[in-house]
């Protein structure tokens, strides 16, 4: 026999799958420190990669500036410059990922706790339906919230 409360249930879950449980789930797999230091380091990596970028493009359209500058053999002044320059930018969004990666995985993990939670909760009415001689509601309930507490850990 369905159950409303069951479809109820399931519906919620699988809106949340399809949403934003993506990618909560998948940030579930990591701790927090994890988590963050793999997204700082992606941000690192693309933001060097763009930052190099762009001052290449910029030499190229600077050219005419920038050859007489290096026939001078005077490039260690601005050397440090862009040297510092690209320490500051890297440092800047290295922080500004961090927080946002921080702020991504605080926001994440009450909603995979309740996902989680609820999973719990339909298959306890599932074991509960379908066996009521071989199990007792009370001591699968309690096995049930003690896997969880064991997972959150």
């Amino acid at each position: 026999m369905i159950s409303e409360e069951r479809v109820k249930l399931m519906t919620k879950m699988a809106i949340y799958e399809a949403g934003e449980g993506t990618k909560d789930l998948d940030l579930s797999q990591y701790h927090k420190k994890q988590y963050i230091r793999i997204e700082v380091l992606k941000s690192i990596v693309v933001s060097s990669v763009f930052f190099w970028m762009v001052v290449g493009l910029a030499m190229l359209l600077l050219m005419q500036y920038v050859v007489p500058l290096i026939a001078q053999k005077e490039t260690n002044y601005y050397r440090f410059i862009l040297i510092g320059l690209y320490i500051l930018f890297i440092v800047i969004n290295a922080m500004i990922t961090y927080n946002r990666a921080q702020k991504d995985y605080d926001e994440a993990m009450p909603r995979v706790k309740e996902y989680k939670k609820n999973l719990n909760r339909l298959y306890f009415e599932y074991e509960t339906k379908a066996k009521p001689e071989d199990t007792k509601p009370k001591d699968l309930k309690k096995k049930l919230e003690e896997e969880l507490d064991a997972e959150s850990i």
